[in-house]
């Protein structure tokens, strides 16, 4: 330190200052270099205080113009940005080193940086050469100027230290310049600046350079124009672009120049860039990329690189990138360009599991970290690690550890890490998946696994059946692989019209992919079920041949489907009629998965919150997607028993009350915009006055995958945000406007389907009372008109969305009626005449049939009869009997305060258990819950036996 700072200057720097340096100096060679030829940095930074506190861009931007922006040439104005730019360097390096900056402060700064003195040469050049030869216009006399597209790191605005700016030109409009003697083509004109601009930035002086700039990812690369008008960049993408070239413009940003004609111009660009469906060939462009990184990867050159050998940034910023391209145009989310925020995004969209995203999020902060700590060393753009001994100690130093073998064990375990996530990414072809195999059922090396000769043979058997599906060998065939009527279906389907229009290309593709079908489905359970329902998905999506490509990419998507469709009808046709969800099944690890609450939140405030409010359509296709892809995640596991009854009801719930309180915000906003007097500003969903109640299977935590939501509307009418409570036909208007909204956001069919049925007709006096009613008029109601049958349904009833004191109050109305006092008599009476009523209800055709498992005696009615005729009669005497909603958790109740027999309980429990379970399967099935009258003839003489314990000796009622 004493060389650089003689001992007048010493004295008038503050010794803390003095302290740092002798403690960061040591790490960068740049900055002691840069001392030496510039000692008055330490006065201008220390004096103003700039090493200590953050720099802001407008700050940074006052300076470089104070500095740079009236240089009387090309040189002077060359020197002056290099010195701004190195004393600033010195800067933001200092605070790096020190610890004084996180790592996005250091980044952005760069960026910042870069981008000032950008704006600052281009500002000089384009005013000089619009004096030689006039100003390129639009054709309203408005100035052109050059786009200047970031590309890569810079565009992403998280430049590195020593990072060369990647650039792309191009300008608006084709035309003549105006306003002198010797007008020149606006393309003349434009490439004369962009050549400027080039040369002012990287021209090597005594100063240095600016920034290195790379124009190679402009159209047609190095052969092709520097620069391009807008409508020619846009023909070239449309026709010319390459898949890299995709990837590449994931980060492009309209930086600097005409940044209006910049956005204009990469909004249009953006179809290209994220295509709206699934795209095999973008796959296949993946998988080439991977596949020759891999390669490079093995290189020597590359095992100490922290960006580009095994486990860098790069591989970090590929597997980020492929989702982007892959799923960015249905998810706008991902049209990100930073990378940490796509993590976190696909992190939310549970993309890729939680601790993978996390892993990811980790070591890319440290090879960020890292990367600058070796460029911040001498300003050169190396990403090697050092081999010198002293250097790799300041290094690691540097990053905070003590010796280099620490440092190079933590390096270690990161890149190994990221490296392995990398290999996961794509498979080989034909073996699972697009994330790391971590499935839950499968865990599949992602290398090729050799097929064992039985498999082969297997799949010849099934070629020869494709080849002619009704020959006598092919029918011996099927039917010892378990097929009985798989043969006319085949051959139905080859010689369908539909399947001989389509193009060789598709044919040869059907032809590849048949025979590992009939492979899959022999292998089910109900092998005829299963090609039959695989049979209507594969006809749906003939046109579409990224769907066959998936499926024979990817087997375990085939064999999912194939399995999934042997035991559910209701998978086959939703996925017939939306096979974008053919893409959940390509990884078992997210398909067997199902969200949980705040993953769903999180799920559908990533995708909506990219969705402009103007486009109703798309956030309602959206929803329905999102439900849809949720349902099947549910029924995936619950059909390969990965999880219980229960949790298959609290799973189907969660998703119903998330979709619902996302569609009240969105019914709440759009009122508040058509009715902006009637709430005080900014209401929130919490201050709103609205309160949604659930009944029935969604107000008891046990919803089925058929279930309506039974809804019933209450509002308070003294909410503190509402205006105009002093006029109570505005509100009770307000709120039923308010409610028909929501409705129409849940019920409206789209090109996705319906959100979910809505039914309304518990509210207070049925169908035919008001859609929406007061907390108090639904509290006198409840109190004195309600029948008791609408008792029994409050039992299951809870607030799910909406103003939560208006909730609260709801609540304590719910358990205020359940706990009045009731006369065993008429209560028991009342309860069998509605069950009476129920089963005289039920068609002639139908009884005797099969056991209906809701309606008939002995069945769920029944069980739930019996709780609530104990919870309406006891409530008064245990007051937590109101405090649970679900069947089962009442029934617990009941148990423990020795309502019922511990004996009871557990039938009971049991049998309401293997009822529901089935009717979900039944469900999924497409079919009633109905079964065959012997089956569950002991449970249903257990529960009738139970029901006559129970309710049999109060009344002379009988149930016929």
């Amino acid at each position: 330190m004493e060389e650089l700072i003689d001992r007048k200057r010493r004295d008038s720097i503050d010794p803390h200052f003095v302290e740092m340096a002798e403690k960061i100096l040591p790490f960068s060679q740049f900055m002691v270099y840069h001392l030496k030829r510039n000692p008055e940095t330490l006065l201008e930074l220390t004096g103003s205080n700039w090493l200590f506190s953050p720099l802001n861009r407008e700050e940074l931007y006052r300076q470089a113009h104070q500095e740079a922006g009236d240089a009387e040439d090309e040189n002077q104005l060359m020197a002056a940005v290099r010195l701004f730019r190195n004393r600033h360097m010195f800067r933001i390096a200092w605070r790096d080193i020190a610890g004084l900056a996180s790592l996005d402060e250091t980044l952005s700064d760069l960026t910042n940086l870069a981008e000032i003195c950008m704006n600052i040469c281009l500002q000089w050049l384009y005013r000089n050469l619009s004096t030689r030869f006039g100003s390129p216009l639009y054709p309203n006399g408005k100035a052109q100027n050059l786009i200047v597209l970031a590309m890569g790191k810079l565009g992403a605005r998280e430049l590195n230290f020593s990072s060369d700016i990647d650039l792309i030109f191009a300008y608006p409009q084709t035309g003549v310049t105006s306003g002198t003697n010797s007008p020149i083509s606006n393309e003349d004109f434009f490439l004369r600046l962009a050549r400027s601009l080039i040369k002012v930035l990287s021209q090597s002086t005594e100063n240095g350079l600016a920034f290195r700039v790379d124009t190679r990812l402009r159209p047609f690369g190095d052969s092709g124009p520097l620069v391009l008008c807008s409508e020619a960049v846009e023909e070239y993408y449309e026709n010319y672009g390459r898949q890299w070239e995709r990837y590449a413009m994931v980060k492009a940003r309209a930086a600097v120049g005409d940044i209006d004609a910049g956005n204009r111009l990469l909004k249009r660009l953006r179809p290209f860039v994220y295509k709206k469906y699934l795209d095999y060939s973008t796959i296949e462009a993946l998988r080439q990329m991977k596949a020759m990184i891999l390669a490079e990867q093995d290189k020597e050159s590359l095992k100490d690189d922290i960006k580009l050998g095994p486990g860098g940034i790069r591989d970090v910023e590929f597997i980020c990138q492929t989702f982007q391209l892959l799923k960015g145009g249905r998810i706008p989310l991902l049209q990100e360009r930073n990378l940490l925020k796509v993590l976190n995004h696909i992190d939310q969209l549970t993309l890729l599991d939680h601790e993978t995203c996390s892993t990811l999020r980790q070591a890319y902060i440290f090879l960020r970290i890292v990367e600058n700590r070796i460029q911040e060393f001498s300003d050169q753009q190396i990403h090697n690690l050092p081999s010198d001994h002293k250097r790799q100690l300041k290094l690691a130093v540097s990053t905070g550890f003590s010796s280099w073998d620490e440092f190079r064990s933590s390096l270690a375990d990161h890149m190994s890490k990221v490296h392995a996530i990398f290999v996961g990414l794509f498979a080989e072809r034909r073996q699972q998946s697009l994330s790391p195999s971590n499935s839950v059922k499968d865990s599949s090396s992602s290398k090729s696994q050799p097929e064992p000769d039985g498999s082969k043979d297997l799949l010849k058997q099934c070629l020869l059946v494709w080849e002619d599906p009704i020959d006598d060998a092919s029918i011996d065939i099927l039917k010892g692989l378990g097929f009985s009527r798989a043969s006319p279906l085949l051959k139905g389907f080859k010689d369908s019209k539909k399947l001989q229009l389509l193009p060789g290309s598709t044919r040869e593709i059907v032809d590849e992919l048949m025979p590992r079908l009939i492979e899959a489905c022999s292998k089910t359970k109900d092998p005829d079920k299963g090609l039959e329902g695989c049979l209507r998905i594969i006809e749906a999506v003939l046109k579409r041949s990224i769907y066959l490509m998936l499926l024979l990419e990817y087997p375990q998507a085939l064999t999912h489907l194939a399995r999934l469709c042997s035991e559910s009808r209701w998978i086959s046709d939703l996925l017939s009629r939306q096979p974008i969800l053919l893409d959940e099944l390509i990884d078992a690890s997210n398909l067997f998965r199902p969200l949980s609450r705040h993953e769903l939140i999180n799920q559908i405030d990533s995708v909506t919150g990219a969705i402009a409010d103007s486009d109703l359509e798309l956030l309602l296709d959206e929803l329905r997607r999102i439900k849809k892809a949720n349902v099947l995640k549910v029924a995936a596991c619950d059909l390969d028993n990965l999880i219980e009854m229960d949790e298959v009801g609290n799973r189907l719930t969660n998703l119903a009350q998330v979709l619902v309180e996302t569609c009240f915000k969105y019914a709440l906003d759009y009122m508040c915009s058509k009715e902006a007097s009637f709430y005080r500003s900014n209401v929130t969903v919490n201050e709103s006055g609205m309160a949604v109640i659930a009944y029935g299977k969604m107000g008891g935590r046990e919803m089925g995958y058929s279930s309506d939501l039974d809804l019933v509307f209450l509002y308070n009418p003294d909410a503190p945000a509402i205006r105009q409570r002093d006029h109570a036909g505005k509100t009770t208007y307000f709120f039923s406007r308010l409610v028909q909204r929501l409705i129409f956001l849940l019920t409206t069919r789209t090109s996705q389907g319906v959100l979910y049925q809505i039914d309304t007709r518990l509210r207070p006096n049925g169908s035919q009372g008001i859609l929406v009613s007061s907390i108090d008029s639904f509290s006198e109601y409840q109190k004195k008109r309600a029948w008791t049958w609408e008792h029994q349904a409050l039992i299951r009833a809870r607030f799910v969305a909406g103003d939560q004191t208006t909730g609260a109050i709801f609540d304590k109305i719910r358990k205020d009626v359940l706990m009045t006092k009731r006369n065993k008599g008429i209560l028991c009476k009342d309860i069998l005449q509605m069950r009476k009523k129920m089963v005289d209800n039920i068609p002639k055709g139908q009884k005797g049939t099969g056991f209906h498992l809701k309606k008939d005696r002995g069945g769920i009615v029944d069980i739930e009869f019996i709780i609530q005729y104990l919870v309406l009669l006891h409530a008064h005497e245990y007051q937590k009997l109101t405090e649970a909603t679900g069947c089962k958790t009442i029934l617990h109740l009941l148990g423990t305060t020795g309502l019922l027999a511990s004996k009871q309980v557990d039938i009971l429990k049991r049998t309401y258990s293997l009822y529901m379970k089935t009717v979900n399967h039944l469900t999924l099935d497409l079919k009633e819950p109905k079964v065959p009258v012997d089956l569950f003839k002991a449970e249903r003489q257990q529960i009738s036996d139970i029901f006559q314990q129970v309710l049999g000796n109060c009344s002379k009622g009988e149930i016929n």
